[in-house]
């Protein structure tokens, strides 16, 4: 289970690295199959891993859907919106920013 979390979360730094060699629009995910987030992040993006597991959202287990959304909504950059769900409060004292403005896009246990 957590290492279908781990992969989830860290689909974020692959895509970064995959897209613009393929030609994909940022927003779309390669087709992933049966193969889990996991599977293909922890080679191509371990830093994101890393940075997620030490995360809070890591510890809890929240997995990278949550953030990034599945196939048919996913999103390489989440904004504000996919936040508001566990922090109302955070989303609606930030004042038009979104979380990566002051939280790393991964770690969000440090400000940057």
């Amino acid at each position: 289970m957590k290492g279908f979390i781990l992969l989830t979360l860290g689909m974020a730094g692959l895509l970064g690295a995959v897209y613009p060699l393929s030609g994909l629009a940022a927003d779309k995910h390669p087709e992933m199959g049966s193969r889990d987030c996991l599977s293909c992040h922890q080679m191509a993006s371990p830093t994101v891993i890393e940075e997620w597991s030490a995360s809070l959202h890591g510890l809890n287990l929240v997995q990278c859907g949550v953030c990034h959304g599945d196939s048919g909504d996913f999103l390489a950059a989440p904004g504000r919106e996919r936040c508001i769900g566990c922090h109302s409060e955070q989303v609606a004292s930030a004042a038009g920013r979104n979380c990566s403005s002051c939280h790393g896009a991964h770690n969000y246990t440090v400000h940057r």
